[in-house]
């Protein structure tokens, strides 16, 4: 069927799902290029950095709720030269203060870590080159919504198999909300933080 006969069969339901499986499909490949990323970061340089500075940073959105980010600085030096750095995870976003408190509190108490620096960018590194929860909710979020979106358009072309469509979105949809409700995707993010001197916090208080 070509796509002209198809939206004139189809009118404006087809012309409504296209642009959203574009917003979908934009997602899913965001997330992808992250987890690539992050196969990348692994084969990076490891290199000892200094802690400079760790704080929670909120900030408030129009309907008031209020969102949290960690935000770490630190520095390094790479063949001889002094390099800052603020990447904490590739794709990482936290919006509760609570998830993140033992991440926050470790590397709070941290006063050299190690970090992973691309060889051939030395201003690029990070800190956990490994997949985070906030890759993973969103990943699952973008097949679920593609999933929907392509199920859409197929009983669309394929009247004659569209309950067996919607059966598959159905397990699909149930496969999704299993993982998110399960907690498969709450990941311990301060056990993969590399800890190489931490501060004399008994001697600070003193």
């Amino acid at each position: 069927m070509r796509i002209k006969e198809f939206v004139v069969k189809n009118g404006w339901k087809s012309l409504l799902i296209i642009p959203f499986l574009g917003i979908g499909l934009i997602t899913l490949f965001f997330s992808l290029k992250n987890i690539i990323k992050i196969q990348e970061a692994k084969d990076w340089t490891q290199t000892a950095a200094n802690v400079e500075q760790v704080y929670i940073d909120s900030t408030k959105t129009s309907k008031g709720t209020e969102l949290y980010e960690l935000i770490v600085k630190y520095s390094y030096v790479f063949n001889s030269k002094k390099y800052l750095g603020g990447n904490l995870a590739f794709g990482y976003s936290m919006n509760n203060f609570e998830d993140h408190q033992d991440l926050f509190s470790k590397l709070r108490e941290s006063k050299k870590i190690m970090v992973y620096v691309n060889p051939n960018d030395k201003n690029e590194s990070v800190i956990i080159p490994s997949i985070n929860s906030s890759i993973l909710f969103v990943l699952i979020f973008s097949i679920l919504w593609n999933a929907t979106m392509m199920g859409s358009l197929l009983t669309l072309l394929y009247k004659n198999i569209k309950k067996y469509i919607q059966v598959l979105l159905i397990l699909i949809w149930l496969g999704g909300i299993y993982l998110l409700l399960s907690g498969a995707t709450n990941i311990d993010m301060e056990s993969s933080v590399v800890v190489l001197e931490k501060f004399n916090l008994q001697a600070i208080e003193k």
